[in-house]
């Protein structure tokens, strides 16, 4: 909610001042206020005497400063007022220094009753799941550049989804070419634990026979259990690190029956995605309003209910029906307010898809007879710069035109905001 209030530790340790962005909305309160609450509240039931008296995150930060003292991270010469005044600092900042230490261990002395460090000796252990003849792709996950762990707050920022979208699993261009797979069409990814069905998209970076799909899809924003139930329950005896890396999967094309396309202004659908084969929602931004896009696929016949309810969800239900072909399966659902296109279903044939989309987000008027005609149109390539929204396509045109990474900077500003995306820059430009 933005009440956040404290401290916040990179991963270089560094420590920095956060300070609340916005105020709590209603009776949110700062996450501390909360496990303090709860503790008194407990502390009363189990008469241990125990005081979490804070009255403000700087109390919290006090007595946690003083648990570090003499210890190999040891921050006691800092305070809230020096980190307001100097900026951020490393630990260890013990009492009485000047400042934070760089490098730790470079006098060779680590925090062992001998001084000298401790090594673990471990030898190399294969993946707990190889690949065979019936599994024969190696499945390894990890994050998105602009997503966070299981998007319970960058979830909800439309702007983070614009360089990737959607769930979809990138294997090498030869791999998806062996597997009869077209480039864009939908897969399903099965391991020996479970199934999903997501976009398949060719990828020079994957070796041959690699796989990646992005952890954090999951129940929320796609059909299935998400992308964990893929992977096995395996960890590191030293780490207990869960073996997250390698899993062996097959992917197979994916015939869909029934096809359908929801967007619309606000709206969470969420309860519903489970009732399809496929599901992809995703969120784009629109002004000061944030469009909800649901793909949706069956192999079969489609839940009538879930559909029904749908409709509702994005204001549907007494929409106006542009047009239906029910021996082709095809069906156009729109709702019009004021001249502009305010929500849309498109089932059985989704080729103006684009044309829709892009008309409710430039707020242009439409006619039904114009809707009716509307032919398809490109998509808009994803965004490469989420800070600027610059996309890959207005890259490539001033790269085209000779420029290197710091034209592309001075012209579009892309890259000269959080820096998240200037390895890519970088690739397309010497590209």
């Amino acid at each position: 909610w933005g009440e956040k209030e404290g401290t916040v530790t990179n991963s270089e340790r560094r420590i920095s001042r956060v300070r609340a962005a916005v105020a709590p909305p209603g009776e949110a309160r700062a996450d501390w206020q909360i496990a303090a609450d709860f503790a008194r509240r407990l502390d009363r039931r189990l008469r241990k005497n125990v005081h979490f008296g804070y009255a403000s995150a700087e109390n919290v930060f006090l007595e946690h400063r003083e648990s570090t003292r003499g210890r190999d991270l040891d921050i006691t010469g800092l305070s809230y007022a020096l980190l307001e005044r100097e900026g951020p600092q490393q630990w260890p900042y013990p009492e009485g220094a000047r400042g934070g230490r760089t490098r730790l261990y470079a006098d060779g002395v680590f925090p062992t009753p001998s001084g000298r460090a401790r090594f673990v000796a471990t030898e190399y252990v294969p993946p707990a799941e190889a690949v065979d003849a019936e599994y024969p792709l190696r499945l390894n996950t990890g994050r998105l550049r602009d997503q966070w762990h299981s998007m319970t707050r960058t979830g909800l920022v439309a702007r983070l989804f614009s360089h990737s979208p959607e769930a979809d699993v990138n294997v090498h261009p030869g791999t998806l070419a062996g597997l009869g797979i077209v480039e864009g069409s939908l897969v399903r990814v099965a391991s020996r634990r479970g199934a999903m069905v997501m976009r398949a998209r060719g990828s020079e970076d994957l070796r041959p026979g690699d796989a990646f799909v992005a952890m954090h899809w999951g129940g929320r924003f796609t059909a299935g259990a998400g992308t964990n139930s893929l992977t096995l329950g395996a960890i590191d005896p030293h780490s207990k690190q869960p073996e997250l890396k390698h899993a062996a999967v097959r992917l197979e094309p994916f015939e869909a029956k029934w096809r359908s396309l929801l967007v619309g202004f606000g709206g969470a659908p969420h309860r519903w995605l489970q009732c399809f084969d496929y599901a992809s929602l995703t969120l784009a931004e629109a002004g000061h309003e944030t469009l909800v896009a649901l793909e949706l696929a069956c192999a079969g016949d489609p839940d009538a209910e879930a559909l029904a309810a749908l409709d509702t969800e994005f204001g549907l239900d007494g929409a106006t029906l542009l047009h239906r072909d029910a021996k082709r399966g095809i069906e156009k659902r729109v709702r019009i307010e004021s001249g502009a296109l305010k929500a849309f279903r498109l089932t059985g044939d989704l080729t103006g898809a684009e044309y829709f989309r892009q008309a409710m987000l430039s707020r242009a008027e439409v006619t039904e007879e114009g809707l009716l005609s509307a032919t398809p149109s490109a998509a808009a390539s994803r965004a490469v710069c989420a800070c600027y929204g610059v996309r890959e396509s207005e890259i490539r045109v001033v790269v085209a035109a000779g420029a290197d990474l710091a034209r592309l900077q001075k012209e579009l500003r892309c890259g000269t905001s959080c820096g998240s995306c200037l390895p890519e820059l970088r690739r397309l430009a010497a590209a």
